[in-house]
């Protein structure tokens, strides 16, 4: 058997329990910090990890983003994510970032991390390591924040396997620097159990050790992690992350394998860990949720480009009111003849023929603004998941039954879905409008447009993090690679500059064309 019967029916608060200021005195140890610091709470951020048994299953998405809404997550990591390849993709107001597989039909592993608006905006680095291993970087104050997804093979994995998870481990955390604040979240897939050791595992563990618990334990003890969901003394209940199939009401098999860690010497900064089994997404392990004070940088965003309404120009009529419009607009006071030669201001110019035609587009043809289009989840399909999560750990049979009712519900809505987008695509053609008809094949085809990430790396295949060595890399790639020529200068070609001069009505007439 490989956990005991715990159940305490007798406990009742699901309050983090901190040690330093004894049981029941949540809201006195609140009130201590905040005398200390009134500004703590302002900069309090709830990060967790969960494993969702296959991020690939449809729907899976929008149900994970509406329990983080629900809870106020701001970050989230993901195990089990199976999505191939990496990349980047935006659902709604969040940015999810994921590592998977090269192969796209083998949907294995993966892992990801999902941020809120205003974390994605801290974002300073993305570092997709394998399959198993994921980075994301923040600007903080006073020093980086780096969030580290993970997900180790099961028990029942090679060792060989298991030592190369964490040799990847190991070399994730060499793109972090000693200063830097490093959070290891995820499905760990090892039973640390009870029995403290000082500075890397609490009093407050669960279960027996195991091997792969040891195994977690030396190479948190090498690193000087922290192993914080066993340092707050909690229920039982609020400590388990994954029940076993064998579970049932006589027979309590639940283990805790998934783990937030982090460095030593910031260990303070997190206030509470647990779990939160009335979290409702299909699977069986519970979300692990702390409490982490931090202060993120804002990174200066780029400066977002006006969309014009381009759908416009397919109009004949605007098409030739825009061209006469263009060509009365442009003004050529920076082009000037001068004994018979041709002088140019290049930048003035530029500037006047940029400011003419932007001017000109914005007045006849607006500017795009889209509505947001709705995905093919219904609001009677987010109504039955608020239902369903009524009855987890409460009524198993109702639960399946309206897990069930929305599985099919969410068939019929992408059908519905994707046969009104081949309704609009086989109107479009019918009117022989082309533009429309790649634009709907487009958005039937991709309807979580995923974002590929050019990760840069040096010769060695390494990534490359810090904006130094990013300058280094495209000077020597510039100098060595894209312009190394070792051709000799003169390849005995002559030019002959002899010819007729451009007149200033020839270049006037070919930008009005």
């Amino acid at each position: 058997m490989l956990a005991n019967n715990y159940i305490d029916k007798n406990v009742t608060n699901h309050g983090c329990r901190n040690p330093r200021f004894g049981s029941g005195s949540r809201s006195r140890a609140s009130s201590v910090v905040n005398q200390r610091n009134p500004y703590n709470t302002r900069n309090i951020t709830r990060v967790g990890t969960w494993n969702v048994r296959s991020m690939f299953e449809a729907g899976k998405i929008h149900n994970t983003i509406t329990e983080m809404i629900l809870l106020n997550i701001s970050i989230l990591t993901i195990s089990e994510m199976r999505w191939p390849k990496s990349g980047k993709c935006q659902i709604n107001k969040h940015t999810v970032y994921y590592s998977g597989e090269d192969d796209d039909n083998r949907h294995r592993n993966g892992v990801g991390i999902i941020l809120n608006k205003d974390i994605n905006r801290a974002v300073s680095g993305f570092i997709p390591i394998s399959d198993r291993i994921l980075i994301v970087q923040l600007e903080a104050i006073p020093n980086k924040i780096n969030i580290i997804a993970a997900y180790a093979p099961t028990a029942e994995s090679d060792e060989e396997l298991i030592e190369d998870f964490y040799e990847d481990l190991i070399k994730a955390l060499k793109y972090t620097k000693d200063r830097d604040t490093n959070l290891i979240m995820g499905d760990l897939n090892a039973k640390i159990g009870e029995g403290k050791i000082p500075g890397v595992v609490g009093e407050f563990g669960l279960g027996v050790r195991n091997y792969r618990g040891e195994r977690l334990i030396q190479f948190c003890i090498e690193k000087k992690l922290t192993v914080m969901n066993t340092c707050f003394k909690l229920p039982k209940r609020r400590l388990y992350t994954w029940k076993s199939p064998a579970d049932t009401k006589m027979h309590v098999v639940r283990n805790q394998i998934d783990y937030i860690l982090i460095n030593n010497r910031y260990k303070n900064a997190i206030q509470t860990v647990k779990t939160y089994p009335g979290a409702d997404v299909p699977s069986d392990h519970n979300l692990l949720l702390a409490k982490l004070k931090i202060r993120l940088k804002k990174i200066k965003q780029p400066t977002r480009k006006i969309k014009l309404n381009l759908d416009t120009l397919t109009d004949g009529k605007i098409q030739e009111e825009l061209i006469t419009d263009i060509e009365n607009k442009i003004e050529w006071s920076q082009v000037k003849t001068v004994n018979g030669k041709l002088e140019v201001n290049i930048e003035k110019s530029w500037q006047s023929f940029k400011k003419s035609i932007t001017e000109v587009a914005k007045s006849k043809l607006g500017q795009n603004i889209r509505t947001k289009k709705k995905p093919w989840i219904t609001d009677k399909i987010l109504n039955l998941m608020n239902e369903r999560r009524k009855h987890k750990n409460v009524n198993d049979q109702q639960y399946k039954q309206i897990h069930r009712q929305i599985k099919r519900e969410i068939r019929l809505a992408k059908e519905e879905y994707f046969a009104n987008k081949c309704k609009e695509i086989e109107n479009y053609m019918r009117i022989g409008d082309s533009f429309n008809v790649h634009k709907k094949i487009k958005e039937a085809a991709r309807v979580v447009s995923k974002t590929p990430e050019n990760i840069l790396t040096d010769v060695d295949g390494n990534f490359i993090t810090t904006l130094e060595d990013k300058f280094e890399r495209w000077q020597q790639y510039l100098e060595k690679e894209l312009f190394h020529d070792v051709r000799p200068e003169n390849h005995g070609i002559t030019f002959n500059d002899s010819g007729p001069s451009i007149m200033v009505a020839e270049v006037q007439k070919a930008i009005s064309n």
